[in-house]
């Protein structure tokens, strides 16, 4: 039975639709959005899910058609069903993965996909991986009648980057809420556990949480800290964690004609444009966007010595009382305003003495209702050197990370090699802390003659997530920052 309903605030709409979905062979009514998505300022947005298990721990064994179900009620539209775990049940959804295809079952604004976590596969000591839209057919082989792992990242995980990502595909982090703010140890589940190898050595595509808590914000804030601008996601574990998709999502935006696919869903995310939500009752998020200069959620604005200020517009709305909507630089709280359920955009005039980062998120007395990826601010084309100790700090933790990995033996054959990236990766986490102190020269390039924002998916500026530390005024990242423009250019 359908049931259509709009309600508008401005140019927000919002279609519902009454689902009537099977549960444990029974016909069972749950309700939730139809076209989960939200029409602002010529934009729409969609919700996303990548942390779907068909074959959870709790052995679901669910087909496609009823987690398809089970995201029309969660009000999700992209969501990506996550081959993992040895056995029997990597040997029933091992042969679900269909490279960049969607699974047969998908419809126009509900867009199923299989992906893959490493956990309970070898290499996840290092962390849960995830590898979503990867082209690749051999991740897993069948070998005896059962699937094992195939891919390279193993003993340790930084090998999968180059060869997920040079097919297409993305490669970041998930259960970021497991992280304990203000820790820095590879003692306890820590299912990030290279992320601070990988960040300075490749490019993380995302990190991704089944919380908007303490810990999972800390360790984001790390990065972005140090110069690393990693986009945020928020995932159910459906069948683990939570038992309803869409718990937590990562909400993403694309031109209102541009139409929605697996394909632009992936580009998005790899351009930042995301906004971690969780759910509230059946299927209701708050709404967040944020704007620097009319740059994006996930683009630089770059600034020259001249300009002092940003012009910050955020908008928002939530479906919570006593809603507030905080603006956040470098990590602190700089502005608040209280927010109703109507939608509502708030300028303010920020200050910028030196290149930093700026978010917005929403909460409800104590409980965060939604995160934005960051905005980078550039000053004068220098990167992001917030918290020169932080930086520190992280290589002393990889030292830690390597005697622990090497007493365990989970290094394998690759020790030696393992060795040679860890110290690697020190050197760098030493000169970022370095140029932070100003006992390092700071590899600025020059600063463009006007603000304006690069797209971080075309590898703008220095201090994205696309671009590791130490290309700064590269001949190669200033050919990439003028593209960033042309783009921007081509798209007014």
């Amino acid at each position: 039975m359908r049931k259509h309903h709009t309600r508008g605030a401005g140019t927000q709409k919002w279609t519902w639709l009454l689902h009537v979905a099977a549960c444990a062979g029974q016909a069972v009514a749950v309700s939730g959005p139809a076209q989960a998505q939200l029409q602002v300022d010529g934009d729409t947005w969609y919700t996303s899910d990548i942390h779907l298990h068909a074959n959870g721990c709790k052995n679901d064994d669910r087909s496609s058609s009823e987690i398809l179900e089970l995201m029309k009620a969660g009000g999700v539209n992209i969501g990506s069903a996550l081959a993992w775990s040895g056995g029997e049940p990597l040997n029933r959804d091992a042969p679900k993965l269909r490279g960049q295809q969607d699974d047969p079952v998908s419809e126009e604004h509900f867009i199923l996909h299989w992906d893959v976590e490493i956990s309970g596969l070898p290499g996840d000591w290092h962390g849960h991986m995830d590898f979503l839209n990867a082209s690749r057919t051999d991740i897993f082989v069948e070998s005896g009648g059962s699937y094992i792992a195939a891919y390279p990242g193993q003993d340790y995980l930084l090998p999968n980057y180059d060869f997920i990502q040079a097919g297409g595909g993305l490669v970041g982090y998930g259960h970021g809420h497991a992280w304990t703010a203000g820790v820095r140890t590879v003692a306890g589940w820590r299912p990030q556990r290279e992320l601070p190898l990988d960040v300075v050595l490749a490019r993380v595509d995302f990190y991704a949480t089944e919380y908007l808590n303490e810990g999972w914000e800390w360790l984001w804030y790390q990065m972005f800290d140090a110069g690393f601008q990693i986009p945020g996601l928020g995932t159910s574990d459906l069948g683990c964690i939570h038992d309803s998709a869409g718990a937590y999502t990562g909400d993403f935006f694309l031109p209102r004609d541009q139409p929605l696919s697996y394909a632009t869903f992936i580009q998005a995310v790899r351009a930042g444009r995301t906004v971690v939500k969780r759910k509230i009752g059946l299927a209701e998020r708050d709404f967040l966007d944020l704007r620097v200069n009319d740059a994006r959620i996930g683009a630089q604005v770059e600034l020259a010595a001249s300009e002092p200020t940003v012009e910050v517009q955020a908008t928002a709305r939530s479906v919570t009382a006593n809603a507030t909507l905080q603006l956040i630089q470098n990590g602190e709280v700089i502005r608040a305003h209280p927010i109703t359920g109507a939608l509502e955009t708030v300028t303010w005039t920020v200050s910028v003495d030196r290149s930093g980062w700026l978010a917005a998120k929403t909460l409800n007395d104590q409980t965060v209702n939604a995160h934005t990826s960051a905005i980078f601010v550039i000053k004068e084309g220098c990167p992001v050197r917030n918290d020169p100790a932080g930086a520190r700090a992280w290589g002393d933790y990889l030292e830690e990370y390597f005697e622990v990995g090497a007493a365990t033996g989970v290094f394998g054959d690759s020790i030696a090699e393992v060795r040679q990236k860890v110290d690697e990766a020190k050197r760098i986490w030493t000169r970022i802390a370095e140029e932070g102190e100003g006992k390092a020269p700071m590899p600025c390039k020059a600063a463009p003659p006007r603000s304006g924002a690069s797209d971080p998916s075309a590898g703008g500026g220095c201090a994205t997530h696309a671009a590791p530390h130490g290309d700064c005024g590269a001949p190669g990242v200033l050919v990439l920052a003028a593209l960033a423009l042309l783009r921007r250019w081509q798209r007014i």
